[in-house]
Parts: structure tokens; C-alpha cells; sequence
């Protein structure tokens, strides 16, 4: 006998096993079901699907034109942009973001930044590449400036790509994300 979980959130994740894509609304800490706290986190983190999260402000028409994919050369974010392809593919323009830091080299960034430009460019999208020194508190704060700043009205990144520890200490830019964007997120973990 198989027994089922009677929490939502379960109950979803279950149901987006079976998807192309899942769409969920940004979650409202005030106005959040108490069986569905933490759903966008399960449903990116136990999917294994593309999440395009929608923020409240969102306004009716189409988004996806000009795209910001935020590139940190990790399994996450190679997962977002398989999972986003369909919306790269058809977008006008495709930025490649990179936010560059202390941790990071440089070098290695700018590389992998312009060989997935040309990964994607295979695929039929316009990609043009972008690196941006941190100059944030917060990466996410950062991305989501970047994105305003080029006109995006959508971003794709990969999520929940470090252990606890890590996002204690330095910040969680998915967290950061789902909580704050107000334009379109697609997140894969």
C-alpha cells in the first residue's frame, strides 16, 4: 500500500514530476496556505524541473523578449538554461551575465561566459555577453540591478547551488531571488 502526503507542497511536487515546465506565483509571506510554506524552495530543490516563478506585479502580455541568463558556470545554472532553451531560442537578445568576485577568476568567467554565448548561439538564440564586477551586498541584488539596467523581462538562473554554510555566510542569491525579484525568474536546481 502506498501512502500519499496530504501537504500541498507534496502533493505539487508530485504532480510537477510530470512536467515540461512548472509555473508558480512568488510566494507572500503574509498571505501564504501553512501546507505551502517553502513551496517555490521544493518545488525547484525535488522537481527536477524548470520553475518559472511569477512575481504579483507581473503584468499580462508576453514576457521573454530580452533575457538575462545569470552564468556562474555550475550544474544549477547549466540545468536553468536547458530547462529555459524554448524561451532562449525565441528570445530578441540573450544576455550572458557573469558577476565576477574576489572568489572567482576572472579569467576563467570570461572564458566560460563566451562559450556558452556560442552554445547558445548554435541553438538559434542572439547572445551577447556581459561581466560585471560585484558591487553589491548581495549577488541576487546585483543580477536583478543588471537586469533592470539591460531592459531583461526575464531571468534564467540555476538555484540552490551551494551547501547552507556556504549561503550563511556569503548570502543566498536563490533565496534572495524569490523573495525580491519583481520581473520573471526561471530557476532548475
Amino acid at each position: 500500500m502506498l501512502a500519499h502526503s496530504t501537504r500541498a507542497n507534496d502533493q505539487l511536487v508530485r504532480a510537477a514530476l510530470r512536467s515540461d515546465l512548472v509555473i508558480a506565483a512568488q510566494s507572500d509571506v503574509n498571505d501564504e496556505r501553512y501546507d505551502q510554506i517553502g513551496l517555490q524552495n521544493d518545488l525547484i530543490l525535488k522537481s527536477g524541473r524548470p520553475v518559472l516563478i511569477i512575481p504579483p506585479n507581473q503584468a499580462e502580455g508576453p514576457f521573454g523578449s530580452k533575457i538575462l541568463v545569470a552564468w556562474n558556470a555550475t550544474r544549477e545554472s547549466a540545468s536553468a538554461i536547458n530547462g529555459g532553451m524554448p524561451f532562449i531560442k525565441r528570445a530578441d537578445e540573450v544576455v550572458v551575465l557573469t558577476v565576477l568576485s574576489s572568489q572567482r577568476r576572472e579569467r576563467d568567467l570570461d572564458i566560460e561566459g563566451h562559450e556558452l554565448a556560442a552554445h547558445l548561439a548554435r541553438h538559434g538564440a542572439k547572445p551577447v555577453v556581459a561581466h560585471v564586477e560585484k558591487s553589491k551586498p548581495s549577488t541576487g541584488e546585483q543580477i536583478l540591478d543588471e537586469a533592470k539596467a539591460a531592459g531583461c523581462d526575464l531571468i534564467v538562473m540555476g538555484g540552490f547551488g551551494h551547501t547552507r554554510l556556504h549561503e550563511f555566510v556569503f548570502g543566498d542569491v536563490t533565496r534572495f531571488m524569490l523573495k525580491r525579484a519583481d520581473l520573471p525568474i526561471l530557476v532548475a536546481g
